[in-house]
């Protein structure tokens, strides 16, 4: 692949194949310095327009991000944003920083940029920031104890940079520090395991975990969620028709008012054989 590359080293034409390249080289292969190495060619490929050099910049600061390299990312993603103020591109690198800056402990900052954010022309970006706005509308007050919220912010860029271990061990130090289920983000801790126990391949640990939510936590704004992934678990990857169904049907009960009753009703009735219209 690397040497078909090289034919097109000098054309623009080829940056969002290198992109895509160095994307998987870092994130799946974990071999970032040849995906950086990748990313700084195209970025400076003669015939490159500002919009492809951004992109790659993006992609370069999530990598460098990867890598451990915080403060290189947040100014490429900075420099993104100026460029593109007044577009989704610039919305994108708005977000990630201030998911940047949530990893590093800088709550208030990142805050303040998904509050902006919730209002994004992208709704991708709007849904994001909506979901991390809430997480610290519920666990960030600068005038009381942050150590739960720094670990599991912690244990997020952990997750980011694949080493899931290493989160989940600092995921379990907040209950040590907080027993009795009495932090509000608890149940945001053990939904973050479930989504890394799917990663590390642990499907009926995710299961436990997300029941765990809905049975500890059930008027939570996680619980829905939690019920609609446990019946998708069983739907789409233990392919468990009878549970995934009955798991569909206890949403539908417990749940009418939730965003995912729609898709719910839907897939049940597939599962059941109705004809969909």
């Amino acid at each position: 692949m690397l040497a078909e590359l090289k034919l097109w080293e000098n054309d623009a034409r080829s940056v969002p194949l290198i992109r895509n390249l160095a994307h998987l080289e870092a994130f799946w292969l974990e071999k970032t310095d040849e995906a950086i190495r990748l990313l700084e060619e195209a970025k400076d490929m003669p015939g490159i327009n500002l919009s492809e050099r951004s992109e790659c910049k993006i992609e370069l600061a999530d990598i460098l991000l990867f890598n451990g390299e915080v403060w290189e990312a947040t100014l490429l993603y900075q420099q993104v944003y100026m460029d593109f103020k007044n577009d989704a591109l610039g919305q994108t690198a708005k977000f990630k920083n201030a998911q940047l800056s949530y990893y590093i402990g800088e709550f208030g900052w990142a805050k303040a940029q998904a509050d902006i954010l919730k209002a994004a022309t992208s709704k991708m970006i709007a849904n994001d920031a909506m979901a991390l706005s809430l997480l610290l509308n519920e666990n960030y007050d600068p005038d009381s104890n942050t150590v739960a919220l720094s670990l599991f912010s912690r244990a997020g860029l952990l997750e980011y940079r694949n080493r899931y271990d290493e989160a989940i061990r600092v995921l379990d130090s907040i209950p040590s520090l907080f027993p009795f289920y009495d932090h509000p983000i608890m149940d945001d801790m053990i939904f973050r395991k479930a989504e890394i126990m799917i990663k590390k391949g642990k499907l009926h640990d995710a299961d436990s975990l997300f029941q765990e939510v809905t049975d500890e936590y059930p008027e939570s704004v996680l619980a829905d969620l939690a019920l609609f992934r446990r019946a998708t678990l069983y739907d789409r990857m233990l392919s468990e028709k009878e549970k995934a169904m009955a798991l569909y049907t206890e949403l539908l009960d417990k749940y009418p008012g939730s965003v995912f009753v729609t898709d719910a009703r839907i897939r049940f009735r597939q599962l059941r054989g109705d004809k969909i219209q």
